[in-house]
């Protein structure tokens, strides 16, 4: 099982515990902090990082929705653990992975990069020249 996989096993158990504790009912609000942890551990950079990046997800696939009821679908599961992947050095759903998102995840690196690991920096930055991010 790959470390994306886990992930989205993770995030689906996450939710149906939600949901079973709320009888039945998913809400986003609910789930934001417990997945922003999850997305955190599982990814193999410092936790600023990943929490920026979270939340460029966030902010681009989850709140501009009007209906948060069934929110993560697995598209944006799936959009999330593609930029896992990219943090784990991993090209696994790099397809998911928009020209714009490639563009904006190098902002966020070079945002960070001060603070990094100079090994994890040099692997994020060779995958964003390979996909013309910068």
């Amino acid at each position: 099982m790959t470390d994306v996989e886990k992930f989205t096993s993770d995030v689906a158990k996450l939710k149906k515990m939600d949901r079973h504790e709320h009888n039945n009912e998913t809400d986003y609000n609910r789930l934001s902090t417990p997945l922003a942890d999850l997305f955190a551990k599982s990814s193999q950079v410092e936790r600023s990082l990943a929490g920026t990046i979270f939340d460029y997800w966030e902010k681009n696939y989850i709140w501009n929705q009007a209906d948060l009821s069934e929110a993560p679908a697995d598209a944006e599961i799936a959009k999330l653990g593609a930029f896992l992947a990219f943090l784990n050095n991993s090209d696994e759903n790099a397809e998911l992975v928009t020209k714009e998102d490639w563009k904006s995840l190098a902002e966020l690196v070079n945002f960070e990069a001060e603070d990094m690991d100079i090994g994890k920096l040099t692997e994020l930055m060779a995958i964003l020249v390979d996909h013309h991010a910068l």
